[in-house]
Formats: C-alpha cells, sequence, structure tokens
C-alpha cells in the first residue's frame, strides 16, 4: 500500500509538480535548495494547500479530498508549533485529545512517549524553558500521538544546536526504523539524508530531477546539485581519443584527460558524464611534476572546514572542490585568493557511459 501522489501546487508563479511512491516502512529524503518546493510538497500531503491538479492515495484510500483531521497524516513542523502554555505533557496529549481520545489515557499515552523520545525531560515544562532539540522531541512525541499513518518531517533539525543534533538524528533514525508506515523527511542537509533515508528523491524548482538511494545518488548523480550533494565533481561534456589509451572530456568549463573505457569504440562520444571525488584531487603550490595527467591553475573561492577535513573549491578551469586536511589548509596557508595548482590521475575521473558491454563506469 503505502503512499502515491501526484502533486501539482501553484504558488504565485512559482510551480511546483511532483510525483511520489513511497512504500509503507520506506524512509524517503526530499532534497533540495531553499525553494525547491520541498515544503510545498508537505503542506500539500497534509491538506495545508490545496491541489491545482493530481491526487493523493494513502493505504489505496484517496485522501487529497478529505480535511487534514482525516487524512491519518502526522506532521512535524520546522520550528515545532508547540503551543506555548501548554506543558510538555499537555502539547503531547492535545494530539490523541484531537481524535477524541479521553483525557485519562491520553496523558498516559503522552508519558510514555515522553518517557521513550525524550527522557530527562520535565514532562510539566512549558515550551519556553525547553532547548531547541527538546521541543523539538516534544514536537515528534505530539506527531506520533496521533498515530498517523503518514509522517512528514519538515527540517526536524533545523532548529537544534549542533552539540544536540547527533543525539536527535540516531532519535530520528530509530523512530523511521520502527515506523511501519511511510514517511517523507525534508533536508537540505546531506548528512541527514544519507543517514536517515532509505531513498533520495531530489527536487529542483519545483521538479524532481533524481530519484535513487543514496548509494545510486553517490555512485551517479544526475546534475550537478546532485553531485554537490554527495560530494563529488561532477562533468559533462564531449569525448574524444587521445593517445597511449586515454581520451579528452571536453566540457564548457574546461578539458580533462580521461582513462578511456574499456569496450567503448574509440569515437567522438558526445554526451558524456564524470565525476571525480574530490579527495582524489592534490592541491600545490607549484606546478605538479609526475604521473598525473591533468593539472589546473586557479585560485581558492572558499574554505570550508569540517573536523580533520577541510573542502576548497576553486575557480579552475573547469571549476574544482578538492578535499585536503586542516594540517594542509594550514600549511598552504589556503585562504580565499590564494593561487595553487590542483592535479588528478586520470583513472580516478570515472566516466558514465554506455559502452558495448555491460554499464561502465
Amino acid at each position: 500500500m503505502g503512499l502515491r501522489a501526484s502533486i501539482r501546487v501553484r504558488r504565485g508563479t512559482h510551480v511546483v509538480d511532483v510525483d511520489l511512491h513511497v512504500a509503507d516502512g520506506e524512509a524517503v529524503a526530499l532534497v533540495g535548495r531553499n525553494g525547491a518546493g520541498k515544503t510545498t510538497v508537505l503542506e500539500a500531503l497534509a491538506g495545508l494547500l490545496p491541489l491545482e491538479e493530481g491526487s493523493i492515495e494513502l493505504d489505496d484510500r484517496r485522501i487529497d479530498s478529505l480535511d487534514p483531521e482525516r487524512r491519518g497524516v502526522g506532521f512535524a513542523f520546522q520550528d515545532g508549533v508547540l503551543f506555548p502554555r501548554m506543558s510538555a505533557r499537555e502539547n503531547v496529549a492535545f494530539a490523541a485529545r484531537a481524535r477524541g481520545e479521553r483525557a485519562t489515557p491520553a496523558r498516559a499515552r503522552a508519558d510514555r512517549l515522553l518517557e521513550d523520545l525524550a527522557p530527562g525531560v520535565d514532562p510539566a515544562a512549558r515550551p519556553a524553558k525547553l532547548s531547541g532539540g527538546e521541543r523539538q522531541r516534544i514536537a515528534l512525541a505530539r506527531t506520533l500521538a496521533s498515530e498517523p499513518r503518514l509522517l512528514l518531517l519538515d527540517e526536524p533539525l533545523a532548529a537544534v544546536d549542533a552539540s544536540a543534533r547527533p543525539g536527535l538524528r540516531t532519535l530520528l533514525r530509530d523512530t523511521l526504523a520502527a515506523f511501519d508506515g511511510p514517511s517523507i523527511l525534508v533536508t537540505h542537509d546531506p548528512v541527514e539524508a544519507m543517514t536517515l533515508a532509505d531513498r533520495l528523491v531530489l527536487l529542483e524548482d519545483g521538479h524532481v530531477t533524481q530519484v535513487g538511494t543514496p548509494a545510486e545518488v553517490r555512485s551517479h548523480p544526475a546534475t550537478r546539485y546532485a553531485a554537490d550533494l554527495v560530494g563529488v565533481n561532477l562533468f559533462e561534456g564531449t569525448l574524444e581519443p587521445a593517445a597511449s589509451g586515454t581520451g579528452s572530456l571536453r566540457t564548457a568549463e574546461g578539458e580533462l584527460t580521461v582513462a578511456w573505457p574499456d569496450g567503448l569504440e574509440r569515437v567522438r562520444t558526445p554526451g558524456v558524464r564524470a565525476t571525480l571525488a574530490p579527495a582524489e584531487i592534490a592541491l600545490h603550490a607549484e606546478r605538479p611534476e609526475g604521473s598525473s595527467r591533468n593539472a589546473f591553475h586557479g585560485k581558492v573561492l572558499e574554505v570550508a572546514i569540517g573536523g580533520s577535513r577541510a573542502r576548497v573549491r576553486l575557480d579552475t578551469e573547469p571549476p574544482l572542490v578538492a578535499e585536503v586536511t586542516t594540517g594542509s589548509v594550514e600549511r598552504m596557508g589556503l585562504t580565499p585568493g590564494t593561487s595553487v595548482w590542483a592535479s588528478c590521475k586520470a583513472v580516478e575521473i570515472r566516466l558514465m557511459v554506455q559502452t558495448s558491454g555491460p554499464d561502465t563506469l
């Protein structure tokens, strides 16, 4: 059963046109940049926005004509949206009371959920006394208290301090794994998407551009945004034969030397895509010598440090993102404007092209 939805919604001049199929017990991450239409999709599923066209089926039952409270949809909003004058217990119990459950069993249900999802939080505390992570836990408990058949989570970690995110991420992963209906998580964070979801749906400008498991999207990103999301460099251009079993991938932004794929006829081949992991790119103060067949000169545009590693964005031709240690950043003095050389071996560039044998890649 699960969810089958064909959603077309218009907001001003912006149109969101998305088809979704989420199986029971499956967690799907709806991923995209700000303004891509992610939250609009959730609001349409929940009945907060009317469809211009399309349909929504949950458990083989058409629900798009039903009022929000009759759809069986649980919606955890980005900022929690807790009732400020209610305690944590009352906030959670409210969802069960709204379904017609009596006060005593509703509070008992709330206490059980709070014990599981927000241990250490005082059930009598009001939202103003709670941290962002604690409020998000209460919001999740309240959503589950309604016993939904479809679970919607809108940027659940966006309002949470960095120190609280690992614990809440673990809680979300366990909650999604235990939920027996379909669930959809909206995020623009690749860590959330890769660690919490079984499948990714990439949304760009209101349309789906790629669907697949995290491993599939990582191996074969379909767009530049997908490549950025999974942390790889993506190139697209025409592959032309070169000397000694190599080829030249000519893109609109620059040229790369690649290893010619086994089984591919040595002829000019347009429409070839290729990926390169940032960790396979070496940075140098001077032009490198040695076995690397690709060397690019340019300036540093951005240095983003995370733990012991740093991602360095370069204005080379083609543009590149390299990943190096923070020690290398300090040793080379890498800051925006620094002039550097980048190199990679031809064999490290992975081509995605159909050959005469199995798919290559």
